[in-house]
């Protein structure tokens, strides 16, 4: 019978715990997988996210443009609205 030396002995606690470590490894591959595919999945998300900002901030420049073009239109159509009343009334 060979004699076990200190580094090859292994106890009853240290021999239970081994198929547990190795499986808490293997759940921490699967973990740190989930984390990589949902950290791309945040990625991906952000990205849309930050095109969709911007497509909302060219609308919002567009109808910012449009109120104020409506407003000078409106202006205009008033100014020429009084002009055309006082031509009426010389008239």
């Amino acid at each position: 019978m060979a004699r076990a030396t200190i580094d090859e002995t292994v106890t009853d606690d240290q021999a239970s715990s081994l198929p547990a470590e190795s499986g808490q490894k293997a759940d921490d591959i699967k973990q740190s997988e989930e984390i990589a595919l949902l950290r791309e999945e945040l990625r991906a998300a952000n990205d849309a996210l930050a095109a969709d900002q911007d497509v909302v901030q060219q609308w919002e420049d567009r109808c910012a443009q449009l109120e104020t073009t409506i407003s000078s239109l409106t202006a205009q159509i008033e100014e020429e609205q009084k002009e055309a009343n006082e031509v009426i009334t010389r008239w």
